[in-house]
């Protein structure tokens, strides 16, 4: 019987004690005093020390359980991969039945601040562009390509990029350029300013006549006066029988008469009839062999003595205006007689002929200059930077891309989707699943340590009201608790049997 007693006592001892102990834990709430006096063991355990167990607590999760790895690991795992998957299907199938334009979509998520992001998208576009081709990158690549596509053509053969030319029909709208040209102000101005100039050199100059016009043309004229001598006499007799040369000669008679006869006399002599007489003797004369001969020397003799003169010279006694005209004369006479068709197409077939006898084009061209390749790098690479630095490209820039923008903007959203669904779906996944593993494996660290989850889990025990941390740690360790009460009655039983049993033994 002492036994049993000294059992059931022992038992109640002991689960009591630890019944007692874990209320401890938790209770009471705030020191208690009696008399001014602190009561021991108030407040309980954990309201005590909960400050310094939130800090061990939260130490104990950022350090061991909730740690940076083991976080990035659960942001990566096959769980946000599927989410992530499923995330952007779901999205997709929803544009995809939607009608809307892209604009009504964005006008709708952004208000009023579409507009203005439309206005910053379409400037950064264009800046990042502009920035883009204006690098110097962009227009060392540029050029190279160009140059490379340069010397692919410097490599041919002239006469097949000749033989191109003709059978593009290239050939003929150059002449067509030339002879159009040829019409313009432009062309009748340079031909006029080129007469003028190099005539201008020869008037400054203390050349001759003779000097200045080369010695084979100055002899051709000459045998061509003499060979053309009688249709020079021809041309002289019928000139002298024109009414303006016949009224001349009148007055030339009726001076003559005036000034060297008393006009008693003068008045009984016909000035018509001396004209008839010396009209008539000189176009005889000039049908004779010997006067057509003679006329042909005297031209002859007059252009000797012309051309021996200093051109200086012979053109003070030149009006101004009559040089004009002559330079007006010349400047026709080049554009109708020597820029004329058939001049033009010799001229290009001679050069084409010519050019493709010299053997590639960087053959002739090496025949010209030596250094030309880096004058030709040179020029594209500064061309292409003067282009790219323009204004004008800047503007068509912004026009071309403000037009991307508009033509994008009416689309309706759907139509992205119409085709290749699937292929889209799984770009989609791999960009962001990309730029997500790329965000967690840089950045997530960093955040991590930011937000310092140790911290966070001290704060937030710290927060916690007494009775609420009481409840927490009760309901998660309820059995274990309501066990070790049982464990204080169980060994207080069996202390309580050994008692009686060591009392009699001793």
């Amino acid at each position: 019987m002492k036994y049993i007693i000294g059992a059931v006592v022992g038992a109640i001892i002991g689960y009591i004690t630890n019944w007692l102990a874990i209320k401890m834990l938790f209770k009471p709430y705030s020191e208690k005093r009696f008399l001014g006096l602190k009561i021991p063991f108030t407040p309980g355990l954990i309201p005590k020390e909960q400050k310094r167990i939130a800090k061990s607590v939260g130490e104990a999760i950022g350090e061991h359980l909730l740690t940076t790895e083991t976080i990035t690991n659960a942001l990566s795992n096959d769980l946000m991969k599927n989410h992530i998957r499923k995330w952007i299907s779901e999205k997709l199938n929803a544009l995809s039945n939607k009608t809307n334009s892209i604009r009504e979509i964005m006008s709708e998520a952004l208000k009023d601040s579409y507009e203005s992001f439309r206005n910053k998208l379409v400037k950064y576009i264009n800046s990042m562009i502009i920035s883009k081709i204006r690098s110097e990158e962009v227009i060392k690549s540029a050029s190279k390509l160009l140059m490379e596509n340069v010397n692919f053509l410097l490599n041919k053969n002239n006469g097949e990029i000749i033989e191109y030319i003709q059978s593009s029909q290239i050939n003929s709208k150059i002449e067509e350029s030339i002879l159009n040209f040829k019409e313009e102000k432009e062309f009748e101005a340079l031909t006029l300013n080129l007469i003028k100039q190099n005539a201008e050199n020869i008037f400054k100059s203390d050349k001759t006549l003779f000097e200045v016009i080369p010695g084979g043309l100055y002899n051709a004229l000459k045998v061509y006066i003499y060979n053309s001598r009688y249709d020079i006499a021809s041309d002289l007799e019928n000139m002298l029988k024109q009414p303006k040369i016949q009224e001349q000669i009148r007055m030339f008679l009726e001076d003559a008469l005036s000034s060297n006869f008393n006009p008693l006399i003068a008045k009984f002599i016909s000035v018509d009839m001396l004209l008839g007489k010396l009209t008539g003797y000189v176009g005889d004369y000039l049908q004779k062999d010997e006067g057509v001969q003679n006329i042909s020397i005297l031209i002859i003799s007059v252009l000797d003595r012309i051309s021996s003169k200093k051109v200086e010279e012979i053109i003070k006694g030149v009006p101004e205006n009559s040089i004009e005209e002559v330079y007006s004369y010349l400047s026709d006479f080049i554009k109708e007689k020597i820029v004329s068709e058939e001049f033009v197409k010799e001229c290009l077939s001679l050069i084409g002929k010519n050019i493709g006898d010299m053997g590639t084009l960087e053959d002739t061209l090496n025949k010209f200059s030596d250094n030309w390749r880096n004058r030709l790098e040179s020029y594209v690479y500064t061309t292409l930077e003067s282009l790219v630095n323009s204004e004008e490209l800047e503007g068509n820039i912004n026009v071309f891309v403000d037009k991307s923008i508009n033509n994008l903007e009416g689309m309706q959203i759907k139509t992205f989707f119409e085709k290749d669904k699937e292929k889209l779906e799984n770009v989609s996944f791999d960009i962001i699943y990309s730029g997500v593993n790329k965000f967690i494996e840089k950045e997530a660290p960093e955040i991590i340590k930011v937000i310092n989850i140790p911290k966070i889990v001290e704060e937030q025990v710290n927060s916690f009201e007494v009775d609420y941390a009481e409840k927490i740690i009760l309901d998660i360790a309820h059995k274990e608790l309501s066990a070790i009460t049982w464990l204080g009655a169980l060994l207080g039983g069996i202390l309580g049997v050994l008692s009686p049993i060591l009392s009699s033994i001793y």
